[in-house]
């Protein structure tokens, strides 16, 4: 609101003030709102990247999972519920939940080591889908400005790339 009266003594100086008062609370109020739809922008945005990774982790090829910090499973996509198993993956709330525990101190080293390097990667032999399986398993560190927030592991089956160079090695 705004007065349109006009006078020269003190009402005249108190509407003066009354009206830039609400000159300023209208300013104010259209920079939260700026703000506010920026805000809602910027959801919006985050939320369809999220979206967009999350198709991309459940469709590719390799296992992954992620980790918080203390080592809890944050996230993990299909690709590696089939190869550890369904109902195995779905209770699993750490590292040792996924593997045999000699397997999980082998992994859980990698963490150690990508808490320090940053990424390592080695390759192994897992138990998968109820067979020894040729895989790489990467591990690295997902750092901020104030420290690791977590971790992402990859698990890659490498038997069929193993295999093929056998067969070429033979022929």
């Amino acid at each position: 609101f705004q007065i349109t009266a006009r006078a020269d003594d003190e009402l005249g100086s108190l509407i003066a003030s009354f009206n830039e008062m609400t000159r300023q609370l209208q300013e104010s109020r259209q920079t939260i709102e700026q703000a506010a739809n920026d805000l809602q922008n910027a959801n919006r945005e985050l939320e369809e990247r999220g979206h967009t990774t999350q198709t991309i982790l459940e469709n590719i090829s390799v296992g992954v999972a992620s980790f918080d910090p203390q080592g809890q499973i944050t996230q993990v996509n299909s690709t590696l519920e089939r190869m550890l198993g369904l109902q195995r993956v779905k209770t699993a709330r750490k590292l040792t939940d996924l593997f045999a525990p000699d397997e999980a101190r082998e992994i859980g080293r990698l963490f150690r080591r990508a808490n320090r390097q940053g990424v390592v990667t080695r390759q192994t032999e897992l138990e998968l889908a109820s067979r020894r399986t040729a895989v790489t398993v990467t591990v690295s560190s997902i750092r901020a400005r104030h420290g690791t927030v977590g971790f992402v592991m990859v698990i890659d089956d490498i038997t069929d790339i193993l295999q093929a160079g056998q067969a070429s090695a033979w022929g």
